[in-house]
């Protein structure tokens, strides 16, 4: 919109050091995970600087949350596929059952979600923090959930990116076209007027995605 040239490179380099490596290492041990862990983030946009912010419930956050049950479905059939599942989310955001979370009322270092998110083979996500380090760590193949933002100009093409363009006809609206996207000034939020349908995924499309990437089918050879 400024007439800025596009970067030629979106992706950022995250690379921990073995202090950081080690004490994720020890948190694992200490869970005894005897299945692949898997990451979700299905809550953010929360902006926040300090961990009293993002404490703070009433803090206004951007427009992209999937919803709750919709989430919880997905969860649920991860588990049942044979992997375990840590939810990504500030104290203040809704817990997921059947999963692992980070420690109660407490907001980790980033370096330390680096490296948590390092650990896992998979991920599911929407357009905020995980996805972001996800592709700075150098992974690929999460499953990213898009609504009124854009993968084309926000995301990244080793993701999965997923977006519902039957459920909206004004996908991708960037709630509306501002700088701070769900901010109408005066401190009031956005509201979409078509109910958020786009973050409204069907559980099985999220799943059957992951899937064929993490535990694909085995092709059964055609009889002759």
């Amino acid at each position: 919109m400024l007439g800025l040239d596009i970067p030629k490179e979106k992706y950022g380099i995250i690379e921990l050091d073995e202090q950081e490596k080690n004490i994720i290492e020890t948190i694992f041990r200490n869970l005894k995970l005897a299945v692949p862990l898997v990451a979700v983030q299905f809550t953010g946009g929360t902006s926040y600087y300090t961990p009293q912010d993002a404490n703070d419930p009433s803090r206004m956050k951007h427009y992209r949350d999937v919803p709750h049950p919709i989430a919880q479905k997905i969860v649920d059939g991860i588990v049942q596929k044979g992997k375990a599942v840590i939810q990504i989310a500030l104290p203040t955001e809704k817990k997921l059952q059947n999963c692992l979370y980070l420690p109660d009322n407490q907001v980790m270092s980033p370096r330390n979600l680096f490296a948590i998110l390092d650990k896992c083979i998979g991920g599911i996500f929407i357009d905020s923090f995980c996805q972001h380090a996800w592709a700075a760590l150098g992974k690929k193949d999460a499953v990213v959930l898009w609504g009124g933002t854009n993968p084309v100009n926000l995301g990244y093409e080793n993701n999965i990116n997923l977006y519902n363009k039957e459920n909206c006809e004004n996908l991708h609206c960037n709630r509306p076209n501002s700088f701070m996207f769900d901010f109408i000034g005066n401190g009031q939020l956005w509201k979409c007027p078509f109910s958020a349908n786009c973050m409204k995924f069907k559980p099985d499309q999220v799943i059957n995605e992951f899937v064929n990437i993490h535990a694909p089918v085995p092709l059964t050879p055609e009889i002759v």
